[in-house]
């Protein structure tokens, strides 16, 4: 991870150096899906069961836009230049082997602050990472997660209302 640095206060030392475990929701060892639950549950949000569906260890392969279609159902894009603390930052995979593979959202990581986003990485587990003139190109912009006044997690579908009958003539 670019630009990656000391927590310095920014983040709870208990984030930092979090191992890479792929499907791990805990302490001891989590994936980016993970580290994001992780974070959320402990700032008081109730992010349920999402995250923890069944997926392959291959899914980049079966569905490469997985992260994306998963988060648009729970909130709301937001570029680059909007992202604030909590949104779920969206990055981009960086195997320089592979052209096709450099559009594809693998990995996601939370916004800190306006400089700052905590995630992880199989190498070096979770880090502090500071957005950089050399690194935005790895990032497509954020989600804002939608939370309902008891700071649960919903779907953009259970927000929407039911639309008024129209009037008789």
């Amino acid at each position: 991870m670019s630009g990656t640095l000391n927590a310095n206060g920014l983040v709870d030392p208990k984030f930092i150096g979090i191992p890479y475990l792929l499907k791990g929701r805990q302490f001891d060892g989590a994936d980016c899906i993970g580290l994001v639950i992780l974070w959320f549950q402990e700032h008081g949000y109730d992010v349920g069961n999402s995250g923890s569906e069944p997926y392959a260890a291959n899914w980049t392969d079966e569905d490469p836009q997985m992260y994306l279609k998963k988060l648009m159902e729970y909130g709301d894009f937001v570029d680059f230049r909007q992202m604030r603390p909590n949104d779920v930052v969206m990055i981009l995979n960086r195997d320089p082997d592979s052209e096709k593979d450099s559009k594809r959202v693998d990995s996601i990581g939370v916004v800190v602050d306006g400089g700052h986003f905590l995630a992880t990485t199989k190498e070096k587990g979770s880090q502090v990472g500071t957005f950089t003139l050399a690194n935005l190109r790895y990032f497509v912009g954020a989600i804002r997660p939608l939370f309902d006044e008891d700071k649960r997690f919903v779907k953009k579908i259970q927000q929407k209302k039911a639309e008024p009958a129209p009037a008789a003539a």
